[in-house]
């Protein structure tokens, strides 16, 4: 077939059969969501372990490749006659990294759980006199007033109703249910546990025979899809890694400054609280948009019970933070690494995290990027197959009445 031939007749029915198929598959999916969830939840949940490994290997390669270039170059430096050099160099690099990950794991547990252990437990057990000290605020209050002291014991009244009829009805007759459903959760705590032992495992086999895989997967898009179209997805699957590897890396450093940050000043202040805040902070500030303020809510609560005065100071410290990290750290660690406008960062961050939950909050923003890439390019070629000129493009961004003025 001649290339006139082709570009003017089959390119473009291939481009119109692709749309309907995708407008098929999008419509099954709508109207079948319910079903494909539930299959796909479940191939999910028996893939855990190696998910877990997948993100563990994805993590800790950039750390094994920089150990294995330095311990390569010792190697060449005091044993440039060492027989079999590439399985030590892999091991070391493999053992050094899995080494440091777990000393980080150890370190965070033993340091920072104490602390909310701690924390937790002087909260509840200044909670009562809070709760006291509040109520005969409210008493001092409604003293001189006869109708907010009614709205009060009428309110406290109704709660104390609604309590009793809840441990009634709904507590008591479900106990077993409730006793149930704490061993289902320290089971799936169990499993969750055994889930990553073995992702521990995965990750080092995914990381010592990293490069076979490679080759295989290289081999199944050539033999599937030919030279030219592997080429091209190998492309768009190094632009995909790059994506996700610079946001998810660059959000991990950037959320552990702002915890360390919050950490200090608390401190410094005598604010109370300051491990299990700052935790919550940074943990949260993984999260995109939504992050600090999810944080932001529990703290202030914490400080709440204190003083409202030292909730008022908090708030704005975290307001200051985090405008720190928006526009000066937040930046300058992740740069423009997914070029989305925060328009769509707000509709990747909300879809996402309706159909996937947090772990949807924080791949949403370099997932939806790869889509509106891939999306984006499909756009440009078919209006270079339509031969649309780049003038007339930019002539679409004009307004409606200056482009009817200048024709």
């Amino acid at each position: 077939m001649k290339k006139e031939t082709r570009e003017k007749y089959l390119y473009p029915a291939a481009v119109r059969a692709g749309v309907l198929i995708a407008v098929v598959l999008i419509f099954f999916i709508f109207f079948r969501f319910g079903e494909i969830k539930s299959g796909v939840s479940r191939i999910v949940e028996v893939l855990k372990p190696f998910l877990y490994g997948g993100v563990f290997a994805y993590l800790l390669k950039p750390s094994c490749c920089w150990f294995e270039v330095r311990i390569r170059s010792i190697l060449d430096r005091f044993a440039p006659d060492l027989k079999r050099k590439d399985p030590l160099i892999r091991g070391g690099g493999i053992v050094i990294s899995m080494a440091l990950f777990l000393v980080i794991i150890y370190t965070f547990i033993a340091l920072v759980i104490p602390q909310i252990v701690t924390s937790i437990g002087s909260i509840l057990q200044v909670l009562p006199a809070n709760i006291n000290r509040a109520s005969q605020w409210l008493e001092e209050l409604a003293r001189d007033n006869e109708q907010l002291k009614s709205l009060i014991e009428s309110v406290t009244g109704m709660l104390i109703t609604n309590l009793q009829d809840w441990l009634e009805n709904s507590v008591m007759p479900n106990i077993q249910t409730v006793i149930a459903g704490v061993s289902t959760q320290v089971w799936n705590i169990v499993i969750a546990a055994k889930n990553i032992l073995i992702g521990l495992v995965v990750c080092v086999y995914l990381l010592s025979c990293r490069e076979k895989l490679l080759y295989q997967c290289r081999l199944l898009l050539l033999g599937i899809f030919g030279e030219k179209w592997s080429l091209r997805i190998r492309e768009e699957m190094h632009i995909v890694d790059d994506m996700f590897e610079g946001f998810i890396n660059g959000k991990l450093i950037d959320s552990l400054i702002i915890g360390i940050l919050c950490f200090i000043v608390m401190s410094f202040l005598n604010w109370p609280y300051a491990v299990l805040v700052s935790t919550i902070i940074g943990v949260t500030n993984i999260i995109p948009f939504f992050g600090p303020f999810f944080g932001a809510v529990p703290s202030a609560l914490l400080m709440l019970m204190e003083s409202p005065a030292q909730m008022l100071y908090f708030l704005i410290f975290v307001l200051i933070l985090q405008q720190f990290d928006g526009n000066i750290l937040g930046p300058k660690i992740l740069g423009n690494t997914t070029g989305l406008s925060s328009f769509w960062v707000l509709f990747s961050i909300t879809f996402f995290g309706g159909l996937f939950g947090i772990a949807g909050m924080i791949i949403g923003v370099p997932l939806f990027a790869v889509i509106y890439d891939l999306v984006k390019k499909i756009i440009v070629y078919a209006l270079k197959l339509r031969g649309i000129s780049e003038e007339k493009q930019e002539s679409l961004k004009r307004p409606k009445e200056e482009k009817g003025r200048n024709d």
